[in-house]
């Protein structure tokens, strides 16, 4: 019961997704995020509030990958086949994250030569 307590639950308590919905959830997040993300504005802080969300996004969707393919039995062909495409969208998620840290760098670090409203013209670093 030891540790097969700790491969159902999270540390917080919760229960852990099994394959199929950690592959429909990571869809459901792709989708979302394609349909949102033409709708943020073009402002500071929309545009910080968008990249955030990416951010997010992204590396939600990175760990309910890693899940499913974690939790995928050798019995059910459906979910590796509906799995395939996600392990392909894996490496322009991990682009999208690693642009939206660079551009969440440059909007907070460099707050200097951006006026953002939430600063006050003042810089962080």
């Amino acid at each position: 019961m030891g540790l097969k307590k700790y491969t159902e639950y999270s540390l917080l308590g919760f229960k852990i997704l099994n394959s199929w919905h950690s592959i429909l959830s990571a869809y459901f997040l792709l989708l979302f995020e394609f349909l949102i993300t033409p709708y943020f504005g073009i402002e500071n802080v929309e545009y910080l509030s968008g990249l955030l969300f990416i951010f997010l996004a992204n590396v939600s969707i990175m760990i309910l990958i890693f899940n499913a393919l974690l939790r995928i039995s050798k019995v059910y062909f459906y979910y590796k086949l509906f799995s395939i495409p996600l392990l392909l969208y894996f490496p322009i998620s991990l682009n999208k994250t690693i642009f939206t840290l660079s551009k969440i760098r440059l909007l907070l670090f460099d707050s200097c030569n951006i006026n953002l409203p939430f600063l006050n013209g003042t810089c962080i670093f």
